[in-house]
């Protein structure tokens, strides 16, 4: 689903994923899973006081709920009569969804149930067994659904097993005010009864539901000829410090609109299809589409078919014969309804007359039976044919045997019809024999379809949209601030909480006004040092600098190069003034120059760019006559899937040893001539080169002393903490669905006393798994050769360790705490063995603090007044809440870090799990702020911390070394066939990058 959230904002430098919606809206996962929760870090007595106090307000309403609702929890598992595996999940969700909640008053009388697919269901009180009359905790029902294509119902098996009960709402939140650290398990349960009541009552009011987002058509917006976008908003109950509040999150996703399949196909591919009804059309294309059917899963109906047929069916890809032919409509021919009924009646008189054991064979008298038995209930079209045909048949096929084939004998009997004939006789339609046909269903049985007959169902979701339909989707879900407060109370009003039927069944009320903060803060600036006696002056706000001086440590550069792989948007006089704004920028920035070396462009073909690369390096150097250290590539727009670009990187990394930096015409040319390049982007390029070569672009005050976690405002704050820190940053990231590429495990660590530099390690690990790929050996190793380049290069192991980790949701909170903490704690057990002679005998223990980061929170904030957030209407870098809506019982708080440009900013929910340090909230704050200012590749605070946006940036390059294109590179090609939940083997990067920020 291409969700793209509505809060388009920057400096981002990464638009975010949409695998991962909002980690409140998780209502499924068990809570048997959850660990024990009161171990992680209560919230401390007192609050933060640093910083100016703001009011902001939030998209967040305070709920109210009746003391005497109760919530009993069940697990329902379907299965249909005489299966021997469980039915579908989609199954699944039609009998719950369609069955359980339309008759739930008459089979458990009259309770209020809320139904959330595929297998969770919330009754306010016990349910009572139908065929007893008495509460149960187990409870078994028989289901018939009947099918819109079927006669006949089909019968299914429910088990109903209740799971968790709780006490009355009244007497719970009372003992939970009184303990909230203790009762965190309870209230995740209550928290998640209390979402599927609100998904379930808003699944039947919505146009479409994927997942927990409900899609509807106000303010939709045509993107292309061929999609359109839809608002969406989604809901998730949370407990606070003020009480029960739900927050109400607003998002827009990308839909295939309801049109001939042809037509898409053609707007799509960009194809006209005569050209595949010639003889032999090309592989390549036929390659194409096919692979465009089997990866966008497109639903059809088709428009030959009666209403009560007209069911939406799965187009599974092009036919291709047994040789792999593509097979078009003169190539298919079928059984007609009588042949069909002949071959079943037959296969059972067969098994009959065989003692009940299956046979593909029938005898004469079997087959006279078989027509009997048909004639008896007037179940052939046709007339049967004569005994003495019969027997003239059998006898041409049994050759002097008493047995023929019953695929060949229903051959004779009733030829198969071709489709052209089949659709000219019953529906008087004129095939054209030449064209391409697609199948449906199953492999082993599958039902062949006119390309032009099938009609694309409306409500179906687009994996993936081109360039221009992005562009679009941007500019009409950036919205200001005072917009989207707009556009929550629109979509409120649309959800309609007030006549919900299942809030009011479970006596839920939301308030109609948004919480409003009264005493979030906005932090100081940290002090930014340029070089060693100066720092960064004349702000143009928080989170915005001009760096107009020398780097820190600039960068020694003695021999680089650059590729030319397009020459129609890269002329001489282009290059010409790359050259001349690299050589003034590499002065101002105090970076030495040399002349750079040019050789001859090379084609630009993703297929053999490694071989021309290597061959350009090795004149490169000979020309130089020393190595180079640096690959500058001029390339023109990359391809559908970023195919070269790709390759550029990993030809880099792991071929060549050399960092690479691509300049894209599109970016790079100014738009009033294109042969002159945009300076400020020059500045950016030079950015990269500096932080690629391992210097410093500017380091933090405080940092610069040793202190990493000791950071000096603007206003002197007296820190208490004083030793050698390392901070780290992991992030296990995911490739987008239906992508064959592994998932990828990255860390990263500060390797300096300025906070700048840092290295990583990474391996793949199983597709889609958070926690899994984490806690092993594998990560183990990791850290320990992390904490051993830490020790190298500020000569001794860290004094304590500060962890911000990406991509868990609360339902992992305990489990991470016990396996990534106790990580690092094995590891220092191990490496104080080892460094005995060099800690002098003395124990190594580090104090680690573990702090997770939710970049993907549904909460926003936006100023009381739209003229506080100034330009773009957004609230300051610096904003933090700490207060009202934060968790009574974790150490958490919102940090917008970074200076919203466009759209509204969105805020990072930072939970701290260990703490070993003992921070104050005024301490962690400071800190986490502080690491928003390090990122190398711009003069802007981002909107994570630093340690976090590297690892995601590690993981999206190692991802590019395993390309889906079979024909771009052999050992790829093989990595990525494997089946998906395979852990693929570690590809790593050439040894001359390892101890330098290549990915910069």
């Amino acid at each position: 689903l291409a969700l793209v959230m509505a809060e388009i904002e920057q400096p981002h430098p990464k638009r975010p994923r949409v695998e991962e919606i909002t980690t409140n809206a998780k209502t499924t996962t068990p809570t048997t899973q959850l660990g024990d929760m009161s171990t992680l870090v209560a919230r401390p007595q007192q609050r933060g006081t640093v910083g100016v106090k703001v009011r902001a307000v939030t998209n967040q309403f305070m709920l109210k709920i009746a003391p005497s609702t109760q919530f009993f929890q069940y697990e329902a598992v379907v299965k249909e009569k005489d299966a021997r595996d469980n039915d579908p999940v989609g199954l699944t969700k039609n009998i719950l969804q369609s069955v359980l909640s339309k008759t739930a008053k008459e089979r458990f009388g009259n309770a209020k149930i809320a139904v959330f697919p595929p297998n969770l269901v919330i009754s306010g009180t016990k349910l009572k067994d139908p065929e007893t009359g008495e509460e149960a905790d187990e409870i078994k029902l028989v289901v018939d659904v009947p099918k819109p294509n079927e006669r006949r119902k089909r019968e299914f098996d429910v088990h109903l097993r209740l799971t968790r009960s709780a006490p009355l709402w009244g007497d719970f939140y009372a003992e939970y005010n009184r303990s909230p650290q203790d009762k965190q398990n309870e209230m995740f349960a209550m928290r998640t009864s209390m979402n599927v009541i609100f998904h379930a009552g808003q699944r039947e009011r919505a146009l479409a539901t994927k997942g927990p987002w409900h899609f509807t058509t106000t303010d939709s917006f045509q993107l292309s000829n061929m999609s359109t976008m839809l608002r969406s908003y989604t809901q998730a109950v949370v407990d606070s410090d003020m009480g029960m509040i739900l927050t109400f999150g607003t998002s827009a996703g990308c839909f295939k609109k309801d049109m001939l399949l042809e037509d898409y196909l053609k707007l799509s591919l960009g194809r006209d299809f005569s050209e595949f009804q010639t003889d032999n059309p090309s592989p390549m294309a036929t390659q194409k589409v096919d692979r465009f059917l089997r990866k966008e899963k497109i639903k059809c109906t088709f428009v030959h078919q009666t209403k009560r047929q007209r069911e939406a069916e799965t187009i599974k890809g092009l036919a291709f014969d047994e040789t792999g032919r593509l097979m078009r409509v003169k190539d298919v021919f079928f059984l007609s309804q009588d042949a069909e009924r002949l071959v079943k009646r037959m296969q059972r008189a067969a098994k009959e007359a065989n003692n009940g054991e299956r046979t593909d064979e029938i005898s004469m008298d079997a087959i006279k039976a078989a027509f009997e038995a048909l004639n008896e209930k007037n179940a052939l079209k046709a007339n049967p044919p004569p005994d003495s045909a019969l027997a003239s048949m059998f006898e041409s096929l049994a050759g002097g045997s008493d047995k023929v084939d019953i695929k060949k004998m229903v051959d004779l009997i009733a030829p198969p019809i071709s489709m052209v004939d089949y659709f000219k006789k019953a529906y008087n339609i004129d095939l054209i024999p030449e064209v391409p046909v697609f199948w449906t269903g199953s492999a082993k049985r599958k039902s062949f379809h006119y390309l032009m007959h099938a009609y694309m169902v409306a409500g179906q979701a687009k994996n993936k949209m081109d360039p221009r339909e992005t562009d679009q989707m941007i500019r009409n879900t950036s919205q200001r601030p005072n917009q989207r407060c707009g556009l929550i109370a629109k979509l409120k009003k649309e959800a309609a909480y007030d006549t919900d039927q299942a809030l009011m069944d479970f006596k839920i009320q939301v308030s109609p006004e948004p919480i409003i903060i009264r005493d979030a803060r906005v932090l100081p600036i940290p002090v930014i040092n340029v070089t060693e006696r100066e720092s960064v002056r004349g702000m143009k706000k928080a989170g915005d600098w001009d760096h107009r001086t020398n780097f820190y440590t600039p960068a020694k550069l003695q021999s680089w190069a650059i590729l030319i792989t397009d020459r129609r948007a890269f002329n001489g006089q282009a290059i010409e003034s790359f050259i001349y704004h690299m050589k003034n920028c590499f002065l101002e920035k105090g970076i030495s120059w040399t002349e750079p070396v040019l050789v001859e462009p090379v084609r630009g073909n993703a297929q053999c760019l490694e071989k021309e690369m290597i061959e350009f390096k090795e004149e490169a150097e000979r020309k130089r006559g020393m190595p180079l250290e640096l690959l500058v590539v001029f390339k023109g727009p990359d391809g559908a899937n970023g195919v070269f670009y790709s390759e550029i990187k990993r030809v880099g990394d792991m071929v060549l040893g050399i960092p690479t930096t691509c300049c894209n015409a599109s970016k790079a040319l100014t738009r009033r001539s294109n042969f002159r390049f945009n300076f400020q982007y020059v500045k950016g390029v030079v950015l990269k080169i500096n932080a690629k070569l391992g210097n410093l672009v500017l380091a933090m005050k405080g940092i610069s002393k040793g202190l990493p976690h000791s950071i000096n405002w603007a206003v002197s704050i007296p820190w208490r903490k004083a030793c050698k820190t390392m901070v780290v940053g992991i992030d296990v990231s995911h490739p987008s669905p239906g992508s064959r590429q592994p998932s990828v495990l990255a860390v990263t660590a500060q390797m300096d006393a300025f906070g700048h530099r840092y290295l990583c390690r990474y391996k793949t690990c199983a597709r889609r798994m958070e926690i899994g790929g984490v806690a092993d050996d594998d990560f183990k190793v990791m850290i320990e050769g992390l904490i051993d380049d830490f020790a190298m290069i500020t000569d001794g192991p860290p004094a304590s360790i500060l962890i911000f980790r990406d991509g868990v949701s609360e339902s992992q909170f305990a489990h991470v705490k016990e396996t990534e903490v106790q990580a690092f704690k094995d590891v220092a057990a191990k490496l104080t063995t080892e460094w005995k002679e060099r800690l002098k005998g003395s124990v190594w223990s580090p104090k680690i603090t573990y702090v997770v980061c939710q970049k993907r929170s549904q909460a926003r904030f936006m100023p009381e007044r739209d003229d506080t957030g100034r330009g773009s209407g957004n609230l300051s870098a610096g904003f933090v809440c700490d207060t009202g809506i934060v968790s009574k019982s974790l150490f958490d708080f919102y940090l917008i870090s970074h200076a919203g440009l466009q759209g509204t900013s969105r805020p990072v929910h930072y939970i701290v799990l260990e703490d070993q340090m003992e921070y104050t909230a005024d301490e962690i704050q400071g800190i986490t702020y502080a690491l928003c200012y390090g990122y190398s590749r711009c003069t802007k605070s981002i909107g994570c911390v630093t340690p976090i946006y590297y690892a995601d940036k590690i993981a999206e390059r190692v991802r590019m070394y395993y390309h889906e294109s079979d024909d771009l590179m052999s050992d790829a090609g093989t990595v990525c066939s494997r089946a998906s939940d395979e852990e693929l083997p570690t590809r790593y990067v050439h040894a001359n990058l390892r101890q330098s920020m290549f990915w910069a």
